[in-house]
């Protein structure tokens, strides 16, 4: 088959970083799993060969993308099988959006969607009127074997329409096995994308990197947590899958020696759960001798590490470790499911200052039942640690959390504009959406008042700065970092 794997534009806030973009690895991973079954294959990334296409929606929304692409793609490429990413629930009227043009330039091509979104949601998604089916969990195997001309009834992890009517019953298959062996799946088919493009976006996806150009990788799939707020247990179910240590820094070294590439952004959603294995890449990446910078920005598990664990990451090039410590209130926590050990986590901060790692954390206000109080001791929390970086984030009730079911059950899941994490529009037990995104911006405010005490104290100054600013190129990111912290925060 010819299948075209297609990222739509995207529908944002003017406000935003709205030529914030990166590689789309999910579908990069489907493209190289579709060649090596022996089928031929492009991929459409609408915004990033888009990004200076930005329509006007309202005074507030945007769209940043070009429908344009698509629509010659279809007509040149003329596929038999299309799939489209739809990744967030904010971006879900794009997606179904994008089926509808392709669907009025060839009724007859398959149309299929998937990403995190289509698992939360696959009923939903496979009931609109230009999506044929919709690819819920793992989706490898099954866009391969959909291609390969196989039943949908036949296939699992899919949801599609009875006779592929309009108003045909919506049929679920039985869950997809999660695939064994990752080192079987070959590399994401990166060739297939314009990387110089991504490379050239303004640096707003990763600000504070230390050096470009700068490449995601996925050493590890799942994680057995139970976060309230976390729909990956989706996709992924709730288990941990890994990649071997040698798999991973072979890929490492591919795109160092492809693309130039001198940093490497680990996206996993728990890349620490074995620490042996860490270790392990950490060692693989001394031994061959590569000369990168790493780091974690969707987060490392900071009950999973020691010193031992970070002096290896460290020598290995590893230079700024994010946490996801989310609140600071025990009652919170709790809720959330995390249960961190908030005292292990300071010394884990103050051992990474020491060592030179940067540290950062996100924390999360607005829970249901969460009062002011619960979001007073976080604020001290926060100030009390020695992170470099906090950001303030509104808990939002994606489909496929707890919080969802949660905030269903409160009778707070009334319509709202299209909401985020930095411009909430849900309403809790205790505020109004627009209190919310004020205590966030006031904890903001708060948290960096006490970063410029923090760096004024002699002791902290010497023993956990100083190890950040030891060479040249260390001493410039933490000038661009400083500023950043500075004006960057809202």
């Amino acid at each position: 088959m010819k299948v075209l794997l297609i990222v739509p534009p995207k529908t944002c806030q003017r406000s935003g970083s709205i030529k914030s973009h990166n590689v789309p690895l999910g579908l990069a991973y489907l493209a190289a799993t579709l060649e090596k079954a022996g089928h031929e294959v492009k991929i459409v990334d609408a915004i990033v060969n888009g990004i200076d296409c930005v329509t006007d929606i309202d005074e507030e929304f945007v769209q940043v993308g070009d429908d344009s692409l698509i629509e010659k793609a279809m007509k040149d490429f003329n596929p038999n099988l299309v799939g489209i990413s739809c990744m967030f629930t904010a971006f879900k009227n794009d997606a179904f959006r994008v089926a509808e043009i392709v669907k009025k330039i060839n009724r007859e091509t398959l149309v299929v969607m998937g990403g995190a979104h289509v698992s939360a949601n696959p009923t939903e998604v496979a009931n609109q009127p230009y999506v044929d089916a919709a690819i819920y969990g793992e989706g490898e195997v099954t866009i391969v074997e959909i291609a390969n001309g196989k039943q949908f009834q036949e296939i699992k992890g899919m949801a599609f329409k009875s006779g592929r009517s309009k108003r045909g019953k919506v049929i679920v298959t039985e869950p997809r096995e999660l695939i064994k062996n990752l080192d079987d799946i070959p590399f994401p088919a990166r060739h297939l994308l314009d990387m110089e493009k991504y490379f050239s976006l303004p640096k707003t996806s990763y600000p504070f990197s230390m050096r470009y150009p700068i490449i995601e990788i996925v050493s590890s799939r799942g994680c057995p947590g139970k976060c309230v707020f976390c729909a990956v247990h989706t996709i992924w179910g709730r288990c941990w899958r890994a990649r071997s240590a040698k798999n991973v820094v072979d890929e490492v070294e591919f795109c160092i020696n492809k693309y130039g590439v001198k940093e490497i952004n680990f996206t996993d959603d728990n890349i620490s759960l074995s620490k042996g294995r860490l270790v392990d890449i950490c060692k693989e990446i001394i031994r061959r001798g590569l000369d990168i910078r790493w780091q974690t920005p969707n987060g490392i598990a900071i009950w999973t590490l020691d010193k031992e664990v970070l002096v290896w990451m460290k020598k290995s090039g590893y230079y700024r470790a994010k946490f996801g410590l989310e609140s600071g209130s025990p009652r919170t926590q709790k809720y959330i499911g995390k249960n961190i050990d908030l005292e292990h986590a300071k010394k884990v901060i103050r051992e990474c200052n020491k060592l030179g790692i940067w540290t950062a954390s996100s924390f999360i206000i607005g829970f249901p039942d969460e009062t002011l109080g619960d979001i007073n001791d976080s604020i001290k929390f926060v100030k009390s640690t020695h992170l470099d970086f906090a950001r303030f984030l509104v808990a939002q009730p994606y489909a496929g959390t707890d919080l969802y079911d949660d905030f269903f059950e409160a009778g707070l899941l009334q319509e709202t504009k299209e909401s985020s994490v930095f411009y909430s529009t849900y309403d809790t037990k205790h505020f109004k959406a627009a209190q919310l995104r004020a205590l966030r911006k006031s904890a903001q405010r708060k948290f960096l008042l006490s970063r410029i005490w923090l760096y004024l104290n002699p002791i902290y100054f010497f023993s956990e700065f100083i190890p950040k600013i030891s060479s040249r190129e260390k001493f410039a990111y933490s000038y661009r970092s400083f500023f950043k912290l500075v004006f960057g925060s809202d």
